[in-house]
């Protein structure tokens, strides 16, 4: 029976990967851990086809230490990021506030805004100006 479950949960946590005209997204849904960072790797890989790269982490209900290092990752492989994380109270969002990734990766709430930010030539947000969700002044 672990095994079944083992299944359904890895059925449930995946990362998607769109090359778009002007930047890639990339959207991680469910849980994410040490299981499941090869596939982020992978939609990197993807993803910097294009140099400009959003992650959105809208339907990601948690990661570990491994994703962050694959953002962390990301961020020196691509020519822009942003992250998306709407809401403040969860744990994605208390993780990305601890780990120290808003100081080196913007982060938006919607996914528009970070579009915005890494597809407009001369938008780049900092990522101590850009919007960040839940954040204390």
């Amino acid at each position: 029976m672990a095994r079944n479950e083992s299944r359904r949960r890895d059925s449930l946590d995946t990362v998607e990967v769109r090359v778009l005209p002007r930047a890639s997204l990339i959207s991680l849904i469910g849980e994410h851990d040490i299981s499941t960072r090869n596939l982020l790797f992978d939609a990197v890989a993807r993803a910097t086809a294009q140099p400009r790269v959003v992650v959105d982490l809208a339907e990601c209900s948690f990661l570990d230490s491994s994703i962050l290092g694959v953002l962390f990752s990301a961020h020196a492989q691509c020519e822009r990021i942003a992250l998306v994380l709407p809401g403040s109270d969860t744990i994605v969002h208390r993780t990305i506030g601890m780990s120290g990734v808003r100081d080196v990766i913007p982060v938006f709430e919607t996914l528009e805004e970070a579009f915005r930010s890494v597809a407009t030539p001369g938008r780049q947000a900092s990522p101590r100006s850009a919007r960040l969700t839940g954040r204390a002044s």
